[in-house]
Order: structure tokens, then sequence, then C-alpha cells
């Protein structure tokens, strides 16, 4: 028979990076809603002080309230988010109890994919698409993102630039320009 040990100081120090990350994931959440009470000038002064009686500050609260279709919003938000959930419970569950009982080639791969999916988050892609998007500046240079995206295709081992372009000289130098 095994007799399970206990380990009080590994519990402690499990609990202690628990808490820690808590800390540290919350922290964002208390300091805007300690700076929603303040000034805008307090907020730049001590963004970390509390609220005292010489920065408290309403007037945040009643722009979005009275100049704003705040609780219209707020609806459309609330019915999305609601309708999305409803079904994302509904496929997720189905699709969950199908994975998890039936057993096909390719079962444990399309199960790794799934977990991938949820440990990589999406800001990895968007944020270096919208980087690069964003240096192209497609609104002053509408032609700049189109030649950006050739440059990135010839670099990846497209097309010889010097071939492509030798047909259309005004077309190479524009792309240089660029």
């Amino acid at each position: 028979m095994t007799r399970k040990i206990y380990k009080p100081l590994s519990a402690f120090g499990v609990h202690c990076m628990l808490g820690g990350y808590t800390l540290l994931a919350l922290f964002p959440i208390v300091l805007i809603l300690i700076n929603a009470f303040k000034t805008k000038a307090a907020i730049f002064d001590n963004p970390l002080a509390f609220p005292t009686a010489e920065t408290f500050f309403l007037g945040g609260f009643e722009k979005v309230i009275a100049k704003s279709h705040f609780m219209l919003y707020f609806g459309n938000s609330l019915t999305v988010t609601l309708a999305s959930l409803a079904l994302i419970l509904l496929f997720g569950a189905m699709a969950a109890w199908a994975l998890s009982e039936y057993k096909f080639r390719g079962n444990r791969m399309l199960a790794i994919y799934m977990m991938i999916g949820i440990m990589v988050p999406i800001r990895l892609g968007t944020v270096s698409i919208l980087e690069l998007i964003v240096q192209l500046n497609p609104d002053q240079h509408p032609n700049r993102l189109g030649a950006g995206l050739h440059r990135a295709r010839l670099a990846a081992g497209g097309d010889d630039f010097e071939r492509v372009y030798r047909a259309n000289p005004k077309r190479a130098q524009r792309s240089r320009a660029l």
C-alpha cells in the first residue's frame, strides 16, 4: 500500500505562484477602476493613487451616459455575446462529445491541432500583420500594399524581380520608389 506524502512547502509555493499571477492579472482592471473616478490631470500626475476629495471626478461617466447611446451599445454587445456564447457551447459540446467517443485515424492529430489553437493567442499573428500594414501605409500610398506584398512574394522565392519588371520599366521604377 502506498502512502501519500504531503509536502506543505511545495503547496505553499504553488499557492504563492497562483496568488502572484492573480495579482498580476487583476492589476490592470483595478488600475482602470481607480482611474475612472479621477480627473485627467490626476491620472497623469499619479496613476496609482486612489482618488481624493480634490481629484474625485464623475464627468467621464456623465459624458458617456449623456452624449452617447450607451444602453443601445451595451444591449447590442450583450445580444451578440449571449448568442455567440450559446452557439459556441452548443456546437462545442457536440464536437467534444463526438471527438471523445468516436475513434478514427487522425483523432490524436486533430486533438493536438485543437490544443495548439487554444494555447497560441490570436494576437501573435494579428499584431504583426497589422504592424506590416501600418508600415506599408496603404492610406497615403494605395499601391504600396500591393507592392509590399509582391516584394514579400519575391523574397520568398517568387519570380525574379528584374525578369518580372523588364517588360515595364515604369512599373519597376515605381515599385522600387515605394
